[in-house]
């Protein structure tokens, strides 16, 4: 029988035996390569989840504070209704704590109230309070100073003039006193704003607070678990150090468990908000990695191991393996650029999603942008052009100038709130937020991406909150918080400018007779009809005002001699003086007026005021329907 020696020197065996051996030595090192870029895309891949992640865990903590700031809003809007008005009674305060809908945008709202100040009793007793709950009409009455914690944040929120949070505490609802809540209360102190109640000291005098209780917990969820990105979260209050307190995700309750045994990471934010301190974790979860690890690996090593198969094949085949490397790396350059689709897969609670980027001047946007502005998924093109012709005339400046800001190093945070055309040529409230998350070699930012949110609505009811807190309800004219804005403006033109003007006070002359005789709907008309006859008696650039009851103001602008004022005044007796036709009667109406000259007579706005108001009452004693000059 032959030796391998033997078999070996015969020309047809070692024709077999090497291409076997080339075969061989194809796999072996195809393996080892497929396992090199395997674990190479592999890295990468996890980079980019732990980007991802991270990116969720800072928008989680975004989000937290989003909703204490909206929280906040809405106590600015029941400060600003106080302002407005004289006195607010309940009817009007359950009807404006309504429109804002507050349990409607987060069910864990528990009441909106206000507890008034009684400085001499040292007492703040709840007086309003919605929705009228039947443990919510209980709390009516309830001294909030019985309880230290709660006088404590009042009588702080008082000294900073700004909102302060309490909690977690159990609420005058709740039936149990040992019950164990996630309940927080917002407090924000609501002053006599006008200038004329200042104390002698100029201190603002301090009506009560608003306020609102609401659950942590329910709060939280409506906002985290809304998100549906298969992350879970826990949020502890840890104000006071030496015992944290956990609000939300906890054990034993019906939310998400945290499985720990599951999580892929997770990552703690300490936040410092409201007078108290919150961290929230963020767990990732194998849900999480699933769905948004990219699958570049494993297409990498199936490519990996059919070529090396391939070329083993040709290797046994001896032929040329330089198109099958060619390609390869077609392959491999697609599974690069398809490593970048994960990011739109994020789409948020009705947000739209951009991606920036910055070398090439592209804007990719997800579907969710375009179908805000009422675009298609295949509409509008990827140019940053294309979005910077959509911004508006007004804000064109503004917003390409923070976008320039952030990219240069100059803001921390990219948070802009502008007006985008849609695709109807209408114009939409959008807030913009932004992170840079690339830089280029030289540490240039490369890229950036983003959200934009839809607060058209939240616009409208700013509106609504600022003509409610500066204009007269009745008659449509400034009230006397913008009469007071209106000639602290003139005061200081007159100081730059030297041109003087006139402040005329207007005291109508038995007027308590109409309401009295015919009613408090016809004095209401009676109101309104002289409020037109005044403007009709005065220039468009002058302000007529009504600080209240039959009161009302004119600043009559660039002038400073008395016979230019008779005139007017003349004029405004002449239209007062002619007969109202009221539903019940017919009246007559006159006036009393007073004049004081700014600088001549006064410089400071209380001064120029209390001199006109002076010089009406010599009107009225001279016998009514006249008017006085201050001297």
């Amino acid at each position: 029988m032959p030796g391998w020696s033997q078999l070996l020197h015969k020309p047809y065996l070692r024709l077999r035996l090497r291409p076997i051996t080339a075969s061989i030595a194809v796999m072996l090192l195809g393996f080892a390569l497929t396992y090199q870029l395997w674990t190479f895309f592999n890295t990468q891949a996890r980079n980019e989840l732990n980007r991802l992640f991270l990116i969720e865990a800072d928008l989680a903590v975004e989000r937290f504070l989003r909703q204490l700031d909206d929280f906040e809003q809405q106590l600015e809007a029941i400060r600003a209704l106080f302002a407005a008005s004289v006195v607010v009674d309940r009817e009007e305060f359950n009807a404006f704590v309504d429109t804002l809908h507050l349990q409607k945008t987060n069910p864990g709202v528990r009441a909106s109230g206000y507890a008034a100040f009684f400085e001499t009793a040292d007492q703040a007793p709840v007086v309003y309070i919605f929705p009228a709950s039947p443990e919510n009409l209980n709390v009516i009455g309830r001294n909030a100073f019985e309880s230290a914690p709660r006088k404590q944040t009042m009588l702080e929120a008082m000294k900073t003039g700004h909102a302060m949070l309490l909690g977690p505490l159990s609420l005058f609802q709740d039936h149990a006193a040992n019950k164990v809540s996630n309940s927080y209360l917002f407090y924000m102190p609501i002053f006599q704003n006008l200038l004329s109640y200042s104390d002698n000291n100029g201190n603002r005098q301090l009506l009560g607070w608003a306020y609102i209780a609401f659950d942590m917990r329910e709060s939280m969820a409506s906002v985290l678990l809304s998100e549906q990105i298969n992350l879970t979260y826990e949020i502890f209050d840890i104000t006071n150090q030496n015992n944290p307190i956990q609000i939300y995700g906890a054990a034993g309750s019906s939310y998400p468990k945290i499985d720990e045994s599951k999580h892929v990471q997770d990552a703690f934010r300490t936040v410092e908000a409201f007078g108290r301190i919150w961290t929230i974790k963020t767990v990732s979860t194998t849900d999480f990695e699933r769905r948004y690890m990219p699958a570049t690996q494993w297409w990498v090593a199936l490519f990996g191991i059919t070529a090396t198969l391939f070329l083993a094949v040709l290797s046994w085949l001896l032929v040329d393996r330089t198109g099958a490397l060619r390609h390869i790396k077609r392959i491999n350059r697609k599974l690069t650029i398809s490593e970048q689709k994960w990011k739109f897969a994020l789409e948020g609670s009705g947000d739209g999603m951009w991606d920036y980027d910055i070398p090439n001047q592209t804007f990719r946007v997800s579907a969710q942008w375009k179908a805000l502005l009422g675009y298609g998924p295949d509409e509008l093109s990827v140019s940053i052009d294309e979005w910077k012709s959509r911004l508006h005339p007004d804000e064109y400046a503004r917003v390409t100038q923070a976008l320039d800001d952030y990219l240069n190093g100059l803001n921390l945070h990219h948070k802009v709130e502008h007006r985008l055309k849609c695709k109807d040529e209408s114009w939409k409230w959008f807030m913009t937020r932004g992170i840079i998350v690339e830089h280029d070699e030289s540490g240039n930012p490369s890229r950036m991406i983003g959200t934009i949110t839809d607060i058209s609505h939240m616009k409208a009811s700013e509106e609504i909150i600022w003509r409610q807190a500066n204009f007269d309800a009745l008659t449509g004219l400034p009230n006397r918080r913008m009469f007071f804005d209106r000639l602290e403006h003139e005061i200081r033109r007159t100081e730059r400018y030297g041109n003087g003007f006139a402040l005329v006070f207007i005291d109508l002359d038995e007027f308590k007779e109409i309401n009295d005789s015919y009613g408090h709907q016809a004095g209401d008309q009676a109101l309104i009809i002289v409020t037109d006859r005044l403007k009709s008696a005065v220039r468009a650039s002058d302000t007529v005002a009504r600080l209240g009851g039959d009161e009302f103001t004119l600043i009559l602008g660039d002038i400073t001699q008395e016979s230019d004022v008779v005139t007017v005044l003349r004029k405004v007796l002449s239209v007062l003086l002619q007969p109202i036709e009221l539903k019940s009667a017919t009246v007559k109406i006159s006036a009393s007026m007073g004049i004081a000259f700014c600088p001549e007579d006064a410089d400071t706005s209380d001064d120029l005021l209390n001199k006109a108001d002076r010089a009406m009452y010599n009107a009225k004693e001279a016998g009514k329907n006249e008017w006085r000059f201050h001297h």
